[in-house]
């Protein structure tokens, strides 16, 4: 998939939690802070990350020949992704479900209800 150059110019930061699914059949979860890669969960479970680049859109991190993760922005609070690793391909679809940015995701505020007497 390929991120439009618009998008790929606006300076969203990857900082936060990205979950999904590799190919709609295996949880993912990574977690992004300060630009790098710093927690990456397959099924559940923590794997051993190695460096992350960032480049125009895109953010990548792995441990080659292990495995490569590549995500591409295609709006404020979503991406695709692919993992290559030895003798496995599969894509997934990334959702930002929590960061630090309130511009990125959706945020749910606190209703107060307040009572005025305007009684004179």
């Amino acid at each position: 998939m390929m991120i439009s150059p618009a998008l790929a110019q606006t300076g969203f930061s990857w900082d936060g939690t990205w979950n999904g699914s590799w190919g709609h059949k295996t949880a993912a979860k990574i977690i992004i802070a300060g630009g790098r890669a710093v927690e990456y969960d397959y099924k559940g479970a923590p794997r051993r990350l190695g460096e992350t680049t960032i480049s125009g859109g895109g953010l990548m991190f792995g441990r080659p020949p292990t495995f490569i993760v590549a995500l591409t922005r295609t709006g404020p609070a979503t991406a695709s992704a692919h993992y290559h690793g030895p003798g496995r391909e599969a894509d997934a679809t990334l959702v930002l479900t929590t960061n630090g940015c309130p511009n990125l995701a959706p945020r749910v505020w606190p209703i107060a209800y307040v009572t005025i007497d305007l009684s004179f």
